[in-house]
């Protein structure tokens, strides 16, 4: 599948079930695109991109940092009709509060799969909160 094909198909899901990332879908010369929707006090953005026909998920501090991103494949999603069904999966997740948002003062943001383990492996000097995308 060529580049600009896979984007239509992210496209049109996103344009369907995500309409808060229409506003600033940025295409690219290869046909690609990203877009991304802010957290209500701004300090978060999450982000899609399909570069090289395959969705990733990320994040964005309030100064432009990425700290966290994911592909679609990680999720089991290896085809590319099934990759924008496991970019709802996780976009709800994070969207309804379901994913906890770590914070880390050494790493920034990501997602985590053990919040415990993350808190227990932290640094002396380092302090870790978690989230929930509506706190944000």
């Amino acid at each position: 599948m060529k580049q600009s094909e896979f984007s239509n198909l992210a496209k049109e899901h996103i344009v369907k079930h995500y309409p808060l990332f229409i506003g600033n879908l940025n295409f690219k010369q290869d046909g690609s695109f990203d877009c991304s929707i802010k957290s209500k006090t701004g300090r978060l953005s999450v982000w899609i991109a399909t570069y090289d026909c395959e969705i990733t998920i990320g994040f964005e501090d309030a100064e432009g940092k990425c700290d966290w991103h994911t592909h679609m494949s990680l999720f089991g999603a290896n085809e590319p009709k099934v990759e924008p069904n496991a970019m709802s999966q996780l976009l709800d997740s994070i969207l309804s509060d379901k994913e906890p948002i770590v914070f880390s003062s050494k790493s920034g943001f990501t997602l985590t799969d053990n919040i415990n383990e993350d808190i227990n492996q932290k640094e002396d000097d380092e302090t870790i909160t978690v989230y929930k995308w509506t706190e944000l």
